[in-house]
């Protein structure tokens, strides 16, 4: 099904230069008398589509959350990110940052060891979550006995593992 709207989209793209040209003519050749007003419709819809995409905020908030967690970080925090975007914006030195690998079958009781690990070692881990589902719930799993904060950015959630259990 996918593949089915990727090709058609596609096609739809590459098409959509003779469809309007197509359009115009038939414009062109309607002799009907609400013409300008068919015109002023199509004008007007326009510009109310243009205002609703460029009136909204359609990207990841990665500056806003990295700025959050680094004015909330203490020095030694350990921040488990794995989005390149988030090393692009963080400029701290004094914070212990990892990245974990894909989460796979096996590999997820590595990840478990390794996340147990972490949390004996850092009283606070921050984890950066970003379309990353299998990865979020298994540290969720294993940590959520010490969450002490959410917050949710556009495309971003950041938690908080407060007084993990060394």
């Amino acid at each position: 099904m996918l593949i089915l709207r990727f090709i058609i989209s596609s096609y739809a793209i590459a098409s959509s230069i003779a469809f309007y040209f197509l359009a115009s003519i038939g414009f062109e050749n309607y002799n009907g008398g609400f013409k300008r007003h068919i015109a002023y419709i199509v004008l007007l819809l326009a510009v109310i589509n243009l205002a609703w995409y460029y009136g909204k905020t359609n990207k990841e908030e990665w500056r806003e959350a990295v700025k959050f967690i680094e004015e909330k970080a203490s020095k030694g925090d350990l921040i488990i990110a794995n989005k390149y975007v988030f090393y692009y914006y963080s400029k701290r030195d004094d914070i212990v940052k990892i990245q974990l690998p894909d989460v796979s079958e096996q590999s997820r009781n590595e990840l478990v060891n390794k996340l147990r690990d972490l949390s004996r070692a850092y009283r606070r881990i921050w984890f950066v979550s970003s379309h990353e589902p299998e990865l979020e719930s298994l540290v969720l799993e294993t940590l959520s006995n010490s969450i002490s904060m959410r917050k949710k950015f556009l495309g971003i959630e950041v938690f908080l593992f407060d007084g993990v259990q060394r």
